[in-house]
């Protein structure tokens, strides 16, 4: 009896237990499955991700450009800025800081040593980027103008729009230096040196008080500009290599030396080319180097008597010279570089969104002239769908202060008009296809300049300036 006793409550507590453990609610961290709780294992939370502001270096004058396009794309940066008269200072800031490896994520070119830096392997290859964008293609942008930036078949600094130079000859000199000089489809700055020679042996006594070439701002001839746009003839960057001693250089040196040399009438004047300025210009000038970048409706458009004939300026091999790269050439607008910092693919997306935003630039003056960038200037975007529109309002601000200074010289008829500007754009557009290089590849000058004026004090013969030369790139190409 006492056995079915000890049963009856052992039963009777099992049906107790179990119908208490149907009742049992599930919590939180438990689940229900049928009559059984289960446990739930706790995720794990993770932190948001902290977005870092890409690091950029650029000169001050970008600045405003460079924040806006930020803010208005919620891109977060932290800009680091410089004036001109602090550029070799952050060079030698930005040299240490890319072999230390705390470079920023990405900084204007503006003149700095691409050679070098791309030497480095720390540049981005911006064909990686691009190849890599399933929203663009090489193709969407002008592909000469990319190409002219290459070193060993990579892309290391990507420009914002490329120009180039064009030469206007003297409209009161004789019409057979007129003539010879406009037989030129396009033209070199040998050839440029050897019509004024020409020209001052037939003509010194009524002329030859007119010096070689002026230009436009801050661009046009120098003895600097002249050897370093023929620097790069002989220079084999891809072979790490150079050939001064090429007879072909010494030859230049001989029609150099006659125009930039000591007491020469070569030297180079810079000025601001408006209209006013070009009137008094032909009493001074044979030529008129200007850059697309500004006063650009002369090379298209004949509307001013004084300066005749813009033709575009080329190297040896019938390149388009490009402007650059530096903010002091108004033919560029800049030059991007990106660093191999992690941030490779922020910075090519925002790269892609100042191209348009420096297109649009527009900054007037007090006087109501424009800075020759931007909005104001006929240097092409680098990306091809941008060039209509912008051409379209580059002539557009150009040719109102045009026909109020040059009078009956443009079409007085609105449509005449219209199809004068509409031929210029395409002539632009033509010449935008053509090949291209870059003729000072950011070769640092101390290379030539201490030689380049021995040279022209004649204090060393052409060719021991050319083997000079020899001897210092050859030393740089290869590192030393």
């Amino acid at each position: 009896m006492r056995q079915i006793y000890c049963l009856i409550v052992l039963a009777v507590g099992i049906l107790f237990f179990s119908a208490c453990g149907q009742n049992i609610e599930p919590t939180e961290d438990t689940v229900q499955q049928g009559n059984e709780i289960i446990e739930i294992d706790e995720p794990e939370v993770e932190e948001p991700e902290t977005i870092e502001p890409l690091s950029i270096l650029a000169p001050i004058q970008y600045r405003y450009i460079i924040r806006r396009t930020a803010a208005r794309n919620g891109i977060l940066i932290d800009l680091t800025t410089y004036s001109q008269e602090r550029r070799d200072e952050q060079l030698d800031r930005l040299r240490v800081m890319l072999m230390a490896g705390q470079s920023y994520d990405m900084f204007f070119l503006d003149g700095h040593p691409l050679f070098e830096f791309s030497q480095l392997g720390l540049l981005m290859d911006f064909y990686e980027l691009i190849d890599a964008d399933p929203n663009v293609s090489r193709e969407d942008f002008f592909t000469q103008a990319l190409s002219a930036w290459e070193i060993d078949g990579g892309l290391y600094a990507f420009p914002m729009d490329f120009g180039f130079s064009y030469a206007f000859i003297n409209a009161d000199l004789p019409q057979p230096i007129i003539e010879r000089f406009a037989q030129h489809s396009a033209i070199t700055i040998t050839e440029l040196m050897e019509i004024y020679l020409e020209f001052m042996t037939d003509y010194s006594y009524e002329f030859g008080h007119l010096i070689f070439s002026g230009g436009t701002a801050m661009t046009g001839i120098s003895p600097r500009w002249t050897l370093h746009s023929k620097i790069g003839n002989f220079v084999d960057f891809e072979n790490l290599s150079a050939d001064f001693t090429d007879g072909n250089f010494v030859e230049f040196l001989n029609v150099f030396i006659p125009i930039f040399g000591e007491g020469r009438r070569g030297h180079f004047n810079p000025v601001n080319a408006s209209l006013s300025r070009m009137r008094g210009m032909v009493d001074e000038y044979v030529f008129l180097i200007a850059s697309f970048g500004s006063d650009p409706g002369f090379a298209f458009i004949d509307a001013q008597p004084y300066f005749l004939h813009g033709i575009p300026m080329v190297d040896d091999r019938g390149h388009l010279i490009i402007s650059g790269p530096s903010f002091g050439d108004l033919g560029t607008w800049g030059e991007i570089c990106i660093v191999r910092t992690g941030n490779e693919q922020r910075s090519w997306e925002f790269t892609q969104m100042l191209i348009p935003a420096f297109s649009q630039y527009c900054d007037i003056e007090a006087d109501g002239t424009g800075i020759g960038w931007g909005v104001h200037s006929i240097s092409s975007p680098i990306k091809r769908e941008l060039f209509s529109s912008h051409m379209d309002e580059a002539f557009k601000r150009l040719i109102d202060p045009l026909s109020r200074a040059t009078g009956n010289l443009l079409p007085q008829d609105s449509i005449e008009l219209s199809q004068t500007v509409d031929n210029a754009i395409s002539s632009l557009a033509a010449i935008s296809e053509m090949p291209m290089t870059l003729g000072n590849l950011s070769i640092p000058e101390d290379l030539y300049i201490d030689h380049m004026d021995l040279l022209l004090r004649s204090l060393i013969s052409p060719e021991e300036f050319a083997q000079r030369l020899q001897n210092s790139f050859s030393l740089w190409l290869l590192g030393g």
